[in-house]
């Protein structure tokens, strides 16, 4: 019995929906077991995993935070109190004008080293001149001295200069080469002098038998009562007095700006400064 044409594609069509269907089951299966495979995966490894990544992360936050606040506290804290408070215990370079006002500076109108003036003597006169300066203070006080006092002041003591010169044959003085005995205006002086420090510049603290700069200045004023000190710092020796309590009158021979620094054309200064510890930062300067 044949078959006719429409009742074959029937038959066709069928089986053709049958193995698509078929096809799409197992395409759905595979997809079923690749989701449930996945699933499994993140419930079982990623996400435990991930849940203590963010556990620890979170616990890494919070001690960094309790760090910083301790940091804060102990540290930042302090610092920020002792800034407030302008402690400071180690004080950088001052600026020379915030010690020395050049308003009361008086100077001369030449240095030592004015060859014209002072001709072979020139630039060697400075321990001559420096106790010249201390003696004629109790003449008359640093206080009145001018600018012609200063011209004079050099002149007469460039002469005690070549006096002693001659008399130890040396072209430089020491400290030990002071007479101990100067007459200047028909005035005899009688000069005291204490123990003599040594030390470095810039030592901060007392290394026997070194002193710093400063406790020097304490022992010769305070402790020892005296009212003026020759210093020498390398080659360079200059005179410092104080008329009043804490109040200090370097008078420095050499070539000096009006705050006491060193200048190419400089002239001999008398410079004020109030506190040893300005004293001392004054020297560090120059």
């Amino acid at each position: 019995m044949g078959v006719s044409i429409e009742t074959y594609r029937l038959r066709i069509g069928s089986h053709n929906n049958f193995v698509q269907a078929r096809q799409s089951m197992n395409q759905m299966k595979g997809k079923f077991w690749n989701h449930m495979l996945v699933m499994f995966y993140l419930e079982i490894f990623y996400l435990p995993c991930l849940k203590n990544l963010v556990t620890k992360i979170e616990s890494n936050n919070e001690v960094c935070m309790w760090y910083t606040q301790m940091v804060s506290y102990h540290v930042y804290v302090p610092l920020l109190l002792r800034l407030a408070n302008d402690v400071e215990e180690k004080p950088g370079p001052i600026n020379i004008y915030d010690i020395v006002d050049h308003s009361f500076t008086v100077r001369a109108d030449f240095n030592q080293g004015n060859i014209s003036m002072f001709g072979i003597n020139a630039g060697k006169q400075c321990v001559a001149m420096s106790i010249y300066a201390i003696v004629y203070n109790e003449i008359k006080s640093v206080y009145i001295w001018d600018t012609p006092l200063m011209n004079m002041l050099l002149v007469n003591a460039n002469n005690l200069y070549a006096i002693i010169s001659q008399h130890i044959q040396k072209d430089f003085l020491l400290l030990t080469d002071v007479p101990e005995i100067l007459s200047i205006n028909n005035d005899t002086f009688n000069l005291e002098c204490s123990d003599s420090f040594s030390g470095a510049l810039w030592m901060e603290n007392n290394n026997e038998p070194y002193v710093t700069l400063e406790h020097a200045f304490h022992e010769v004023f305070d402790a020892g009562n005296y009212k003026a000190r020759l210093l020498t710092i390398q080659a360079n020796t200059v005179a410092v007095l104080i008329p009043f309590p804490d109040v200090f009158k370097v008078f420095d021979s050499h070539s000096r700006d009006m705050h006491g620094m060193p200048a190419a054309m400089g002239y001999s200064v008398l410079v004020s400064i109030e506190g040893i510890q300005n004293l001392t930062r004054f020297f560090h300067n120059s």
